[in-house]
């Protein structure tokens, strides 16, 4: 009979409250368009329950275990998980919002057009599953782990990765948005067609990583190095670089324009087709460098040094450079490398 009025109820959008669930059998129950408000869910276990369309408007669910549920367009608002376990779940549309959660982990789980929006979250595992089309939007992090999980199309906003990890995740299409990201040590990372907009890199050695035509715009880093990693394609759009290292880098068809970069050094890079349009460049360093077809146009290049460097067909368009080591080296390698382009500056 609990069962019953449960879902009677819930097919006249009434609200349940805490003494309308007491003697409930949740497990294998399909309950749709069902609200709880300021429901306490304690030590419950959901089997195969399917969830459509309900809201869960200040609850509270603690040391609860979900397995094979199925949650499709639902709704958490201002409500807490604690010591709570999601094993071989799905959850489709739905959002948390200005939820808290604390010891939460999703096992092979698939979380598709999910939401989360100006919670907390501490000691949150998400691992084995597939995180799609999902968003952490302005939640406050701590002790956040992704790991063994497909993730794709997803957006990490405002995140802070000292206090959120990827381990091991196949990642493709991410925008990492206003994120920061100190003292990292990454190798072998494979992250396509992602997006860090905005973001801070500060300290990382990043080394091997397949980052190919992923953004950066107006991203800034700080005393960073890059190792043999894959960059062709990648876009540096108004970006900042402050003591950074690009040792033995793909570079091809890298875009670099409207940057500004200080003390920063590309080494041995593959950097042909490579754009520096209207870039700044203070005390900087390209030493043994393919840079053919590069396209400098407008750049201002300052106290740099460039040594063994292959500038052929490269674009100098209004490039504003100070009598420094550039001018001597490049110009000359220039001339050397492409003649005619050296009899018509020497014309105009």
């Amino acid at each position: 009979m609990p069962t019953e009025k449960l879902l009677k109820l819930a097919r006249l959008n009434r609200i349940i409250s805490q003494e309308e669930i007491e003697g409930v059998a949740f497990g294998e129950l399909e309950l749709s368009m069902a609200t709880f408000q300021d429901v306490v869910f304690n030590a419950l276990t959901f089997s195969k329950t399917q969830f459509q369309q309900c809201t869960f408007l200040s609850c509270t669910f603690i040391d609860c275990q979900f397995v094979d549920c199925h949650f499709d367009t639902c709704t958490w608002h201002a409500t807490t998980l604690q010591n709570s376990q999601f094993d071989n779940c799905t959850l489709i549309g739905s959002s948390f919002a200005s939820c808290a959660q604390q010891n939460v982990t999703f096992e092979k789980s698939k979380a598709q057009r999910v939401a989360l929006t100006q919670g907390e979250i501490k000691s949150f595992t998400f691992k084995n599953g597939k995180w799609l089309d999902s968003a952490f939007m302005q939640v406050q992090s701590e002790s956040v782990l992704f790991a063994g999980s497909e993730m794709n199309n997803f957006v990490l906003n405002e995140s802070d990765f000292e206090q959120v990890n990827i381990e091991n995740c196949k990642v493709q299409r991410g925008l990492f948005l206003k994120c920061s990201f100190k003292d990292k040590d990454w190798n072998n990372l494979s992250w396509q067609a992602c997006s860090f907009n905005e973001s801070q890199f500060s300290n990382c050695v990043i080394t091997e990583a397949q980052w190919q035509t992923n953004n950066f715009i107006a991203a800034s880093f700080e005393k960073c190095q890059f190792n043999h990693c894959n960059l062709q394609q990648a876009l540096f759009l108004k970006a900042k670089f402050n003591q950074v290292v690009f040792n033995t880098c793909q570079l091809t068809e890298t875009i670099f324009n409207e940057s500004n970069g200080q003390h920063t050094r590309f080494e041995h890079a593959n950097a042909d087709k490579s754009l520096w349009q209207d870039s700044e460049w203070l005390t900087s360093t390209w030493l043994d460098c393919k840079l053919a077809f590069s396209d400098w146009s407008r750049a201002q290049i300052n106290g740099s040094t460039v040594k063994n460097c292959d500038f052929t067909a490269a674009n100098w368009h209004k490039l504003a450079e100070d009598n420094t080591l550039w001018k001597k080296n490049n110009k000359k390698m220039l001339r050397k490398t492409d003649e005619l382009q050296a009899k018509s500056e020497a014309e105009a």
